[in-house]
């Protein structure tokens, strides 16, 4: 299981911070190598993928003045890369984009900023339809209070749909989890590790890691 996430750093800071918590929060599942992250910045600008290290998450999530952006372009080229047989998600047999935003796909004047937008969203449409069974798709609305401003939200709900993916209102990373498994028909058993140390307990010398897999 690997997963690609959409950051949105066009939306506010306050909205960018509870995009790096969900990612803090998802990698708890994930190890480096089973997740991305890759931003939408500028109209035109889209980033590689990285894995959400410390010095990613700590220096990467961070507003730009862009309210402008190729949103849908963003989602296909998601999609293609879950589905590049030569690509990062080769390994694997179940493959996952996640899409954090807020849906605004018009500017001021009503325009829409994504570039060939009919275009971008027949393809994205049709795309979507043929999209192998092992791949899905999750959309969350990171600004559900406005929602008039959420202009592809019911686009992006069709294109989860035919994935066999689902949108949500708001970041609920239990819930989601649960969802993503059921979905995938994976069955896990939740190990829980627990360790306690006495009190006054002092330890000297060096740190150790402990690594579980």
């Amino acid at each position: 299981l690997k997963m690609l996430v959409l950051v949105d750093l066009t939306l506010s800071q306050d909205i960018v911070d509870r995009e790096r918590d969900a990612v803090k929060e998802m990698s708890t599942l994930f190890t480096n190598n089973n997740l991305f992250v890759s931003f939408i910045t500028h109209k035109r600008d889209v980033s590689g993928m990285v894995a959400p290290s410390e010095y990613v998450l700590d220096n990467y999530f961070t507003s730009v003045d862009a309210p402008e952006k190729n949103l849908f372009s963003s989602v296909s080229n998601g999609l293609d890369l879950l589905a590049d047989e030569n690509g990062q998600f080769s390994d694997v047999s179940e493959r996952i984009l996640m899409v954090l935003s807020d849906g605004q796909i018009f500017n001021d004047d009503s325009f829409s900023v994504d570039a060939n937008y009919f275009k971008i969203k027949q393809e994205l449409l049709a795309k979507s339809l043929r999209t192998e069974s092992s791949h899905i798709m999750i959309y969350v609305d990171m600004d559900s209070s406005d929602d008039d401003n959420n202009e592809a939200g019911q686009f992006l709900e069709t294109i989860c749909s035919n994935t066999d993916g689902e949108s949500y209102s708001e970041f609920d990373w239990v819930r989601i989890e649960d969802d993503i498994f059921n979905k995938m028909k994976i069955n896990y058993t939740d190990y829980r590790f627990e360790f306690t140390n006495p009190d006054n307990k002092l330890y000297s010398g060096f740190g150790k890691t402990l690594q579980i897999d």
